[in-house]
């Protein structure tokens, strides 16, 4: 299973075993106030049961969220707001690269914010709307800090901090209001003014990931690719064209038999399954082994560049030499 769903799965597993005794009695509690209404006909039974259902309700509406996102994942919001679970997990590797500040609760880039032990909670800064601190008192006394972000979706994450790290919330939200170009930061009205004015509805389906051809080899890529995994072909920030590594291109040729365009170092048409021979169109031989060595080369220089990761690089190296 991918990490990203697998994150989210033992996350509501877990928020399904926090809330089953509290669903669980609290239903009970309302089943046996009516039960007890009915049999001695007395009305508070009836208006404590109303009373009861009210929670048991909410509690019982976490409960079933909670199993119904354990058993399948690809539900959760998160993919209605960034797309399927590779092009989430392609972001958070992103963000984990190029991250500017890293606490015990939260990874923030330049692009997204995550919350390190939930990533269902990730968020683009752009799509922040507001941000401010919470101090929660117990008799006047402070009990803990919290930065609460809302995004465009009206959906809120909350980050607690201890007594002791106010500085700490205020750090947060001092690069929160630098990287968040929507975001009003403060609990004031311009904060409610600018999530009322800008809030949008969340998407009712998971979000398609573009998808455009590389004009190397007309193979099929999706938006945040950052090379053509059939050529290996390098492309730029928004992927519309290459980057050329060289001015070199690989001779094509027709083949004899029904006419399509082939490379060079192909053993066989694409198209008809015609084989080529060494007396043929081409030389099988060297030519394929010159082919997998420069694949091979162009898949070395993307890993240096880090372009892709040790697995990728690992993945597509056994693609080529098979």
């Amino acid at each position: 299973m991918n990490k990203t769903l697998e994150n989210i799965r033992k996350n509501n597993i877990k928020r399904a075993i926090v809330n089953f005794f509290p669903a669980a009695i609290l239903t009970g509690i309302v089943v046996a106030m009516i039960m007890m209404y009915f049999y001695e006909y007395d009305s508070e039974y009836i208006i404590l049961s109303i009373i009861c259902g009210f929670f048991a309700f909410f509690a019982d509406k976490i409960f079933i969220e909670a199993i119904i996102l354990s058993i399948n994942p690809l539900k959760d919001d998160v993919f209605k707001k960034y797309g399927s679970p590779q092009k989430v997990s392609k972001i958070l590797n992103e963000l984990e690269k190029n991250k500017i500040y890293e606490d015990k609760n939260m990874i923030i880039s330049k692009n997204y914010i995550s919350d390190k032990r939930n990533i269902a909670k990730l968020v683009a800064c752009e799509d922040v709307l507001g941000a401010h601190k919470v101090v929660h008192k117990t008799n006047y006394i402070v009990d803990y800090y919290a930065v609460q972000i809302i995004d465009k979706y009206r959906h809120s994450t909350g980050y607690t901090y201890g007594v002791k790290e106010e500085e700490t919330v205020h750090k947060i939200l001092s690069i929160l209001d630098k990287i968040c170009p929507n975001a009003e930061i403060g609990y004031t009205n311009e904060e409610l003014k600018n999530i009322n004015n800008n809030a949008i509805k969340l998407p009712k389906e998971i979000k398609e990931d573009a998808i455009f051809k590389c004009s190397e080899c007309g193979a099929i890529c999706h938006e945040g690719d950052k090379y053509c995994k059939n050529c290996h072909a390098i492309f730029d920030d928004d992927n519309k064209s290459i980057k050329k590594e060289s001015s070199k291109k690989e001779e094509k040729f027709k083949c004899d038999k029904c006419g399509a365009i082939v490379s060079e170092s192909a053993k066989k048409c694409p198209k008809c399954g015609e084989k080529f021979d060494d007396e043929g169109d081409i030389d099988t031989s060297k030519t394929n082994m010159d082919q997998k060595y420069s694949d091979l080369k162009k898949l070395k220089k993307l890993l240096d560049d880090d372009i892709i990761t040790k697995e990728e690089f690992e993945k597509e190296k056994k693609k080529i030499l098979k």
